[in-house]
């Protein structure tokens, strides 16, 4: 992820098991960033931490999307 203060160098990389095909930053919790990726797991990442381990992901969800996810959205479900 880059920044407009450092254009020539990330800040942020977060190393992940298979290839991102989408992902989408909150607009309610910007230090949050949803990855979908080509095995089909949505990842929920906070960016304020150090480490690469998403906070929420569908990894062992029986629900999971079965095939590459192109598309992220943020839903808000209200208070």
């Amino acid at each position: 992820m880059w920044t407009l203060k450092s254009p020539k160098y990330p800040e942020r990389i977060i190393n992940t098991d298979t290839r991102v095909t989408a992902c989408k930053f909150s607009s309610l919790n910007p230090n949050l960033v949803a990855i979908g990726d080509y095995d089909g797991v949505i990842s929920i990442y906070d960016i304020r931490s150090k480490g690469d381990k998403p906070i929420a992901d569908t990894k062992d969800n029986d629900k999971k999307h079965i095939d590459t996810v192109w598309e992220i959205q943020w839903r808000s479900k209200g208070t």
